[in-house]
């Protein structure tokens, strides 16, 4: 019997296509992508767009340097800024100005490049962060430099260290940028906070008591403030603690940061001078149990010292001008910031992820207090070398904060200690919180002191 051709049978078509699982995987891969490829890529057009600066910056040497080559001095300094065109100091990314910097026989012009993220956004602080690396590499940069993740300020000398100009434009009429003083290479002043104002460290109920014997406080420290041009024009002659390597300023009892840290900001002024031990410590903080405190040491490659590990940051701060080393750490992700004059320098995370400080401890300057492991009073590794001040808070310092002034001023209300040389030659806590002692004799001695890096509590 033939088979009916209906009654073949046809096999089932198959359906190509994707599964839910293939989309997503292919999706995450693109997302992968973008997120390593649109930083890079953002970096690539923030650098293009700093040549923009780049280019108004080599407009305005060249404009300077007409008038370097001719010899000429220039009476004031406002003649010497006409001749720069007005177009050369606009950009959608930065703010630009000419200023200038106190030189010997005058004043020598500089070109300042600024940006906030209040103002400009954060891609003009990108671009001004791109333009700034490149202008560095064949440009000098004048001291005072801020780098910071909402900020960035700094300066270029147009004509090196020459003197072009005898007298400054009147005030109100000079081109400024970014709150820069004319005839200043400072960045924005912060007013520092009077001592008497600075709310003390009462333990919160429950909070672990000082151990062992605390300081006794003295009373706040009373200073004059002159006028900011008289104490933020540059170098400025201070009282600084003087180390000679076997001597060291530590607090007479304990402090008191109401128990253990969770987070915590460190900072030293100093004069970094040649020649120190690769150990020699500019600051100690250390308690009763060992291990438990930090050490910042080795001004040739600064190294930070915390909870028993230490860690090099390839720093070289030797070079005989001042800085303010900043070091920042908080329980969250153990990051460890470490700041010179304001500016990010260079950064770990996992430090002591989770732990804590120990707290109420003791500060030393000068020396390590290697108490607690050698189950004795000892001290070790000491700096040779001029300190101006230092200082710890019990919170993590940002990088806004570190840009713009030292703790003393940003970080008042967490502030615990801050130690300067006084007018009697001892070394005094400005908080009113604590009392040092010298051992071994330091010595006080005036020295310049930057102050476009810290606004000091003291005038000259």
């Amino acid at each position: 019997m033939k088979s009916s051709p209906h009654a073949i049978e046809r096999a089932p078509k198959t359906i190509g296509g994707f599964t839910l699982v293939e989309i997503l995987i292919v999706i995450g891969i693109i997302g992968l992508l973008a997120a390593v490829a649109l930083p890079s890529y953002q970096r690539y057009v923030a650098r293009s767009q700093a040549a923009e600066l780049a280019l108004k910056y080599d407009a305005v040497r060249t404009a300077i340097q007409v008038s370097a080559k001719s010899g000429e001095i220039h009476a004031a300094c406002g003649n010497l800024a006409s001749t720069v065109q007005p177009a050369n100091l606009q950009s959608s990314y930065a703010q630009l100005a000419l200023n200038f910097d106190a030189v010997p026989g005058g004043f020598s012009p500089v070109l300042t490049i600024c940006a906030a993220a209040a103002t400009q956004g954060q891609r003009g602080v990108e671009v001004a962060r791109e333009a700034h690396n490149l202008l560095m590499r064949n440009s000098t940069i004048g001291q005072g430099a801020v780098i910071g993740e909402s900020a960035v300020s700094f300066s270029v000398k147009l004509a090196g260290d020459t003197a072009l100009c005898k007298v400054l434009p009147p005030a109100g009429t000079a081109k400024a940028a970014c709150g820069k003083a004319t005839g200043s290479s400072d960045n924005t002043v912060v007013t520092p906070p009077k001592p008497g104002n600075i709310t003390p460290n009462i333990p919160a109920s429950g909070a672990s008591a000082p151990q062992g014997p605390v300081s006794t406080p003295q009373k706040p420290v009373t200073t004059t403030t002159n006028t900011a041009s008289s104490c933020n024009a540059g170098p400025v002659n201070l009282g600084v603690m003087r180390f000679s390597g076997n001597n060291r300023v530590s607090s007479a009892g304990n402090l008191n940061t109401n128990g253990d840290m969770t987070a915590l900001s460190a900072e030293v002024v100093f004069t970094g001078g040649p020649g120190n031990d690769p150990l020699a410590t500019l600051l100690s903080y250390s308690t009763d149990a060992a291990y438990r405190g930090f050490t910042v040491y080795d001004p040739s490659n600064v190294h930070i010292s915390l909870a028993g590990r230490s860690y090099a940051s390839g720093v070289n701060l030797e070079d005989g001008q001042n800085h303010r080393l900043t070091v920042s750490w908080q329980q969250a992700g153990g990051t460890l910031v470490l700041y010179d004059n304001g500016r990010e320098v260079w950064r770990r995370a996992g430090v002591n992820s989770g732990g804590t400080v120990a707290g109420n401890g003791r500060l030393t300057i000068g020396q390590e207090d290697y108490s607690a492991v050698m189950g004795s009073t000892s001290y070790r590794s000491g700096y040779v070398g001029s300190i101006v001040s230092a200082s710890l808070a019990t919170t993590a310092v940002t990088a806004a904060q570190a840009a713009s002034d030292g703790l003393h001023n940003v970080l008042a209300s967490s502030l615990v200690t801050d130690v300067v040389m006084g007018p009697n030659g001892q070394p005094i806590d400005t908080t009113g919180r604590a009392t040092y002692t010298s051992v071994g004799g330091v010595t006080s001695q005036k020295a310049p002191v930057d102050t476009s890096i810290i606004r000091d509590k003291r005038c000259p």
